[in-house]
């Protein structure tokens, strides 16, 4: 899910240049200078409209400057300028000049400046729309932020994304008050962190009796280098690999010894990390309205011995209020990016601290940065002992991955499961599959469609059957195995995804038994290397080769499976005197479109959703953001009949579009329930090259209504049968023509 097209083009874009944009020091920074071309200021990287990108929307301008012959203006895009961090001092400023002209309210304007490590932003911040002056005059705009020792590189720049246009010009970058040139150069620096390198071949732990005792012991100890990862001022600067503090900790724990001396051996260890500076804004007590708050009561719990609370209330009285080694917040955004995290990926089955460690670093991962931990259905805390035996009796590797896999599962998101291509988890699932699809419809297994238009018919199967066993094997029998291997939201997204692998393995043929108008058969199908189906139709319901037409000559259809922001004033052109359009997102849209359509369906904008983000200075807390708005003042806006048609195979993107176009004056959405996955992804690797997401922010509608795991409730419920399978037709559809022709204009 994307929480606008500003966001995400800025983000890629930075992330982009981090990767290699221009570092020279020049001073072009009043584009005074040309490139080869002629035509652009050299060394500055312009990213032009995402909408509209084969038009100029980033150009020099010599009629409208502040001063020289030059000024950049921007009609809609990004521009940056990227330079190595290789001076000392504590205060990094950018200061520049904009004038605006017809700027839309909502538009996304202004300037940015954050610092990089070579991993992920260690500050950034933009200047907020309301401080942007509107008068068409030149202002002078000022960002500040910390500028930290680990810097390499100062990324800034200016953007617009919205009706408008902005020029800039006579940029400064200033250390402490003065100028680049006027700076001391220092050599560029490596966190003390990864310097530790001493376990990178392997823990040394070996545990070879675990009891109930060794169980709470490890818990705790687990939730002890959990809270110090992410509260600990040392850690948060990168003096600490916690990997390897883990490591050292570990068989001390595993001594068995009594609780006295466990919580003895903790404390030690917490001392051990240094002296922590007071922190005088450090406010334990929360104030105001947030969405989440963090978990840790256990720290005051008077079970645990005095000297380790002090020394766990003082990390918590001073914790890091600056940038985190092992996380950040993805700037205009706001989900957690964890950072520094080593993938370990030659250990394909790591030893048994590997896997505890796997273990810790998930569990404390979704304690601290999962928004939605709240709706989990039972107390994280109790899922941390129920794993420490089941990671630990992994056998092998594939034992590992299903155990990574089935703790995925319970934090029920969408977002999650294994990621990539996992070629042991590969081998498992096997890598053939038979050319027919299946999906569950009335809570049946049933064929409805082929993945290959020769091979499918072959196989004796057509639409409508009913599946009931697959190599001898009960369906239900098997859903119930897989289940708890098939992390989603909700229980129709799981059945999605089993379904696409039912008829799934690692042999070259399958037997099914079927029913067909109520007379059972059976046939053995073929299976083929995925490269020879097309298995694209398991993401959309329909995949028309225009994404929009005319149903009759009142009824206009849109397709975002395959929509582009460039045809979009067309279409509603095309479509204007239509008495309804069917907006089709039973897939996954191809571009992002939410503000880009929205403004064509709305008379004036209207906020459609909230986000929640976390807190890297209080890990834990999640607060909710002002809600954007979808839309702009446009009296000409489309005020026909809208149906939106969602189902489960509408996800993430696709369910945040649902939210902001069913603000459209006369929309309905209809069909069945969502994936209930919305927010941008976060990604984590764990021990063995591992790779799992969670949805990052938290998205609720603007009164706070939950989407995760509920998903985009539809206002009509309908979903297929299996007799309109087995017929050819597309109910859904079918009903929103329906709708639109009984509407009452």
């Amino acid at each position: 899910m994307k929480t606008g097209r500003f966001f995400l083009t800025l983000s890629f874009i930075i992330v982009a240049c981090l990767g290699g944009c221009s570092t020279k020091l020049n001073p072009n920074l009043g584009f005074e200078i040309l490139d080869s071309t002629g035509v652009g200021p050299i060394h500055w990287d312009l990213y032009a409209s995402v909408t509209n990108p084969e038009q100029n929307s980033i150009r020099l301008d010599t009629l409208v400057v502040r001063s020289g012959s030059y000024s950049l203006r921007i009609d809609e895009g990004t521009c940056t300028y990227v330079l190595p961090a290789n001076y000392s001092g504590d205060t990094l400023e950018l200061r520049g000049f904009l004038r605006t002209e017809s700027l839309a309210e909502i538009s996304s304007r202004g300037f940015f400046l954050n610092t990089e490590d070579g991993v992920g932003e260690l500050n950034s911040l933009y200047t907020k729309n309301s401080k942007i002056h509107t008068d068409d005059q030149w202002h002078e705009y000022i960002i500040k932020i910390p500028f930290h020792n680990y810097a390499k590189k100062i990324v800034f720049g200016a953007y617009l994304y919205g009706a408008g246009n902005i020029w800039i010009d006579d940029f400064q970058i200033l250390v402490d008050g003065k100028p680049l040139e006027e700076i001391r150069k220092r050599k560029v620096l490596d966190y003390p962190a990864l310097q530790d390198s001493g376990f990178y071949s392997g823990s040394g732990i070996s545990i070879e009796k675990l009891d109930q005792g060794m169980i709470g012991s490890l818990t705790l100890a687990g939730k002890i280098w959990g809270f110090v990862k992410y509260y600990h001022p040392s850690v948060a600067q990168g003096n600490v690999n916690m990997d390897s503090e883990l490591f050292r900790l570990l068989p001390g724990i595993l001594q068995n010894q009594s609780q006295d001396e466990l919580e003895g051996l903790l404390a030690d260890w917490l001392k051990s990390l240094g002296d922590i500076p007071e922190c005088s804004e450090c406010k334990v007590e929360i104030e105001g309205d947030h969405k989440l708050l963090p978990d840790l009561e256990w720290i005051a719990d008077e079970a645990l011995g005095e000297d380790l609370r002090t020394e766990l209330m003082n990390i918590l009285e001073n914790r890091n209020q600056s940038t985190n080694y092992y996380v950040s917040v993805n700037a205009g955004i706001g989900n957690p990016i964890f950072k520094h995290e080593n993938r370990y990926p030659e250990m394909l089955y790591p030893d048994d601290g590997y896997r505890l460690l796997a273990l810790f670093r998930y569990w404390n991962m979704i304690q601290y940065f999962f928004p939605y931990k709240n709706l989990i259905g039972e107390d994280w805390n109790g899922i941390l002992p129920e794993y420490i035996p089941v990671f630990l009796d992994a056998g092998d590797e594939l034992e590992y991955r299903l155990a990574s896999l089935h703790l995925t599962g319970r934090i029920h998101d969408t977002h999650a499961n294994i990621r990539g291509r996992d070629s042991i988890l590969e081998d498992y699932h096997g890598r053939y599959y038979a050319p027919v699809q299946l999906k569950f419809v009335e809570d049946k297994a049933v064929v409805t469609g082929y993945y290959h238009n020769e091979l499918g018919p072959w196989s004796g199967l057509q639409p409508g059957d009913l599946i009931s066993s697959i190599d001898g094997e009960n369906v239900e029998q098997i859903i119930s195995e897989r289940l708890p291997y098939y992390p989603a939201s909700n229980h129709p997204t799981k059945l999605r995804d089993i379904a696409m692998n039912l008829l799934r393995g690692s042999t070259a043929s399958v037997m099914v038994e079927y029913t067909r108008d109520g007379i059972p058969g059976k046939a053995t199908l073929s299976r083929y290397p995925a490269k020879q189906l097309d298995r694209s139709a398991d993401w959309a319901v329909n995949q028309p080769e225009s994404c929009y037409s005319l149903i009759n000559e009142s009824i206009g259809y849109i397709y975002l499976g395959n929509i582009k922001n460039e045809l979009l004033e067309d279409i509603f052109n095309q479509l204007s005197d239509t008495r309804g359009i069917i907006i089709d997102i039973r897939n996954y849209p191809s571009e992002f479109v939410v503000f880009t359509m929205g403004k064509y369906l709305m008379p004036e904008p209207v906020e459609f959703v909230k986000f929640s983000n976390p807190d890297i200075t209080y890990p834990g807390l999640f607060s909710l953001n002002d809600p954007p708005a979808v839309g702009e003042d446009y009296p000409d806006y489309y005020k026909g009949k809208v149906v939106i048609l969602v189902n489960e195979i509408s996800q993430s993107q696709a369910e945040y579009t649902a939210m902001a176009l069913r603000q459209a004056p006369r929309a309905t959405v209809l069909g069945s329930t969502t994936a209930g996955a919305d927010g941008n992804v976060s990604g984590i690797y764990l021990p063995g090259n591992i790779y799992t997401m969670i949805s990052g922010i938290g998205v609720y509608y603007p009164d706070g209504t939950e989407t995760q795991r509920v998903g985009i409730i539809p206002d009509i419920e309908l979903r297929p049968t299996i007799r309109g399978i087995r017929e050819g037709r597309d109910e859904i559809l079918e009903k929103a023509i329906e709708l639109i022709e009984n509407d009452d204009i």
